[in-house]
Order: structure tokens, then C-alpha cells, then sequence
């Protein structure tokens, strides 16, 4: 009984293989498919529609057919369709040449009813196009140009027919000449129609191609956009809320403006022995890279916070750097002998009575009545070409000698003004800063403006990030 219900299912499993396969005519990977079974379809209905013919012209028209070689074709033509359907099943890998196999036998079959019925005098020799037309529309040009090839010697052959049209009572007699135009007609219209329509559907198979490519990359594409948009949450869910920051003289106002959606600017707050600590950081690059980078110092930042005391901010870069090269194995011998990987950044330690910074390739901006020069150390952090041991300066500010503090990554003053082809510079910077100083004090979202009056049309040529602590 199992044996029986696996040999059942096996045939169903086989049947429904059949209704499944396509015939691929690829083009670079595309594929223009047709069924296979709708192919064998109408090759029975042919065959029966051949059969009922010649019944018709025997028994009703009662018209003299050399009947048993007929029959004896379309019988070899039936099978030949079924011993396909076999092959196609049992063998898959066949099936690329099933299809031109069977379309050469339809020519030669549909070669040998029209020898057996009056040869190239017969009014239904135009049906001899119709195997290489089809290969033309959905094979490849080879087996099309062998199809033609067996179709035009099938119309050569119709010339040597001794058989006559099976006419009631009359003897058709045909010119050579007008004999020789059909067949010539035939050859010429099989070579013209099938080179026509396989240039056609060339053409559509390669715009057909080309809109799939068009619509995968549309989807990659819109696949993409999803996924660094879903980054840019995960990235901005590690930056505080500069509002929620507590600080008892100052308050902490951020500009953070990726390239792209996400991008390798950041920055960290946190409080450890009755001091704010902020901490802004420029990764190496932009967008999904320099993103990823974010998320490695963050991690880094919060490490060493939670299981280390500091005296003074350079100490914090000097453990971030160490832990970034040994995260990223820079000392290993499997990394590559140039690592550009690594970090510009700047540490604030606030107090009630004063403020420490240490600055690793950060600019920034002091002021009060003026806009000063901050001292920085160009050192960046982790990168290979770096020794150790840093050598990095802490620097101290009271509070009361200043109203605010700016410190800011090299994308804002890297942007290029459209109109003069000229990078923003530090010394502009300084000097729109002077010019937006109101009662002493910056307003950060005029300052953002100034910037976008600068950059105007053109594009973000880097991430962009102001850190601005303003006294209250």
C-alpha cells in the first residue's frame, strides 16, 4: 500500500512538474519564459487538428489521400510530443533542447503531410513558417537559424513530390515556373519573418532586461534606504538629548548634521564624581562607515567610564585611543600596514568650578566680548601611524572668564561655497562667529543659518557637528 501511494504521488508530484516548466531563453541571467505546457497543448491540438482534417477530406470530401503514410506521420509527430513530455519530466537538464527538437520535428512532419498532399501546390504549405517563427519569438539564435535551415529544405523537398493535389475530378496542372515562386516565397518569407521577429523580441527580451535590472535595483535601492534609516534610529538613540543635560552654569546646545543619513560624527555625556563629562568625536569617513565607528567608540566611552576614574580629560583620550587600537587589532599582523581608521576628539570635564578640556585635533572657540582660539594638540586617536603613549595637553577655563565654549568637527569648516569655489576655513568661521555675537552671547540656530548661507545649493561635502556650551 505505501508503495502504491508513493508511486501515485510520484505521478501527480510529475504532472504538476510539467504544468510548472518554463522555457528560459536567457539574456544575461534574465528570462523570458513560456510554458512548457501550454507548448504541448497546442502541439496535440495541431495533431488533432491535422487528424480531423484528413479524415474530413477522406470520408466527407471522399478526396483520394495516400492515408496510411499520413497517419503513420502524425502518429511518429504524437509521439515524438509525448516521449518530450517524458523527457521533460524525468529530465529537467534536457529541456533546453526539448523545445528546438520538437519545433524541427513539426517542420519535418508538417514537411511530409504537405509531400504527401500535393507538395509545394499545396495551398497549406504557408503553415511550413510557423515552427520557425515560434523558435524565433522565444528561442535563441542558434536554434532558430537551425530551424529555418530545416524548414527551407522542407520546402525544397515539397518540389520533388509525385503526389497531386487531391482534386474531385479534375487534374491540376502547375506551372514549374509558378511553382519555383513558391517555393522561393516561402524560403525568402520563413528567412525575413523569422530574422524580423527574433530582432523584435530581442529587442523586447532586452528591454525586458533592462526594466528588471531598473526594478531590482529600485528595490535594492528603496531596501537600502530602509535599513540605513532604521541605522540613523539606532544611531541617534545613543545621543542624548542635549535638553535633558544638567549642568548648573551652562546649558549644552548641539548641531549634528550627517552627509548622508547616517554619518561618523558623535558625541557622549555622562557624569562620574560630581563632573559632567561631554565628549565629541569625529570618526574616519561618512555615512554607513563612519556610523559604525560611532557605535565602537560609544561602546568604547562607555567602558571606560563605568570601570575608570580620570584626574583630567587627556587621560580619557589617551584610554580611548588604546582601546580603539586594540578593538580594531591595529598592532596585529594581519592588519594592513596603512589603517586609516581612527578619531579627532575633544573630552569636557565641567565642574562647579571649572572647566578641563583636552583636544585631540578639535578646534574650538572661547568667548566673551571676543572669539578666541582654543588650543588643540594635532594628534588624532587610534590610528596605526600613532605611537602608544600620546602626548596630549589638558587645558583649564573658569567659568567665569568665559560665556560660552564651541567646539566643532572639520566638515563645517570644510564646506565649499558655491559662488567662490572656497572652503569655509577656521579664520571665517572665527570671524562670522564675531559678527553673530549679540550682548556677548551666540545664538547657535543663527550661527546653523550663516553656515547654510554659505553652503547654499551646494552639497554637504562631510558630516557637520558644533558642540556650543553657553553660559546661563
Amino acid at each position: 500500500m505505501d508503495q502504491f501511494n508513493y508511486q501515485g504521488s510520484s505521478i501527480i508530484t510529475k504532472n504538476r512538474m510539467i504544468k510548472n516548466m518554463i522555457i528560459v531563453n536567457t539574456k544575461d541571467e534574465m528570462d523570458t519564459t513560456i510554458s512548457l505546457d501550454l507548448i504541448y497543448k497546442i502541439r496535440w491540438l495541431a495533431l488533432f487538428a491535422q487528424f480531423a482534417t484528413i479524415l474530413f477530406v477522406t470520408i466527407v470530401l471522399q478526396l483520394s489521400l495516400p492515408l496510411m503514410p499520413l497517419l503513420i506521420v502524425i502518429g511518429l509527430n504524437a509521439l515524438l510530443n509525448q516521449v518530450q513530455i517524458l523527457y521533460a519530466t524525468n529530465q529537467p537538464s534536457l529541456l533546453k533542447w526539448l523545445i528546438p527538437l520538437g519545433l524541427s520535428g513539426d517542420a519535418i512532419a508538417l514537411s511530409a503531410i504537405l509531400f504527401l498532399t500535393g507538395g509545394i501546390s499545396n495551398p497549406f504549405s504557408i503553415f511550413l513558417l510557423a515552427p520557425s517563427l515560434v523558435s524565433a519569438a522565444v528561442l535563441g539564435k542558434v536554434e532558430t537559424i537551425i530551424i529555418t535551415l530545416v524548414t527551407i529544405l522542407g520546402v525544397v523537398s515539397l518540389f520533388f513530390s509525385p503526389y497531386l493535389l487531391p482534386l474531385p475530378n479534375e487534374r491540376l496542372e502547375i506551372p514549374v515556373i509558378y511553382k519555383l515562386g513558391i517555393g522561393l516565397g516561402l524560403s525568402i518569407s520563413t528567412l525575413f519573418f523569422s530574422f524580423y521577429i527574433f530582432v523584435i523580441a530581442e529587442t523586447s527580451r532586452d528591454k525586458a532586461y533592462e526594466l528588471q535590472i531598473a526594478e531590482g535595483i529600485k528595490d535594492e535601492h528603496e531596501n537600502l534606504k530602509g535599513s540605513i534609516r532604521y541605522a540613523s534610529t539606532i544611531q541617534k538613540s545613543m545621543l542624548k538629548d542635549p535638553t535633558k543635560i544638567q549642568l548648573d552654569d551652562f546649558v549644552l546646545e548641539i548641531f549634528w548634521q550627517p552627509k548622508d543619513t547616517v554619518g561618523g560624527d558623535a558625541y557622549f555625556v555622562t557624569y562620574k564624581d560630581e563632573a559632567t563629562y561631554i565628549v565629541a568625536y569625529d570618526c574616519t569617513g561618512h555615512g554607513v562607515p563612519g556610523a559604525f565607528l560611532t557605535l565602537l567608540v560609544n561602546d568604547i566611552l562607555q567602558n571606560i567610564f563605568s570601570t575608570q576614574a580620570f584626574e583630567n580629560p587627556s587621560q580619557v583620550l589617551q584610554q580611548t585611543h588604546e582601546k580603539f587600537r586594540e578593538k580594531l587589532r591595529v598592532d596585529s599582523d594581519t592588519t594592513p600596514t596603512k589603517q586609516y581608521e581612527g578619531l579627532d576628539a575633544v573630552v569636557l570635564r565641567i565642574t562647579k568650578k571649572m572647566i578641563h578640556y583636552a583636544s585631540a585635533n578639535i578646534a574650538g572657540f572661547s568667548y566673551k566680548s571676543n572669539v578666541d582660539v582654543l588650543k588643540k594638540d594635532r594628534q588624532g586617536l587610534g590610528f596605526k601611524s600613532r605611537l602608544d603613549q600620546l602626548d596630549i595637553v589638558s587645558h583649564s577655563i573658569r567659568p567665569g572668564d568665559i560665556n560660552g565654549l564651541i567646539f566643532f568637527s572639520d566638515g563645517v569648516i570644510d564646506q565649499v561655497n558655491p559662488s567662490t569655489g572656497r572652503v569655509l576655513g577656521k579664520k571665517r568661521f572665527q570671524e562670522l562667529l564675531d559678527s553673530s555675537l549679540r550682548d556677548s552671547y551666540l545664538d547657535l540656530t543663527a550661527v546653523t543659518n550663516s553656515l547654510r548661507d554659505w553652503q547654499s545649493d551646494a552639497e554637504q561635502r562631510d558630516d557637520q557637528m558644533i558642540i556650543h556650551l553657553k553660559r546661563i
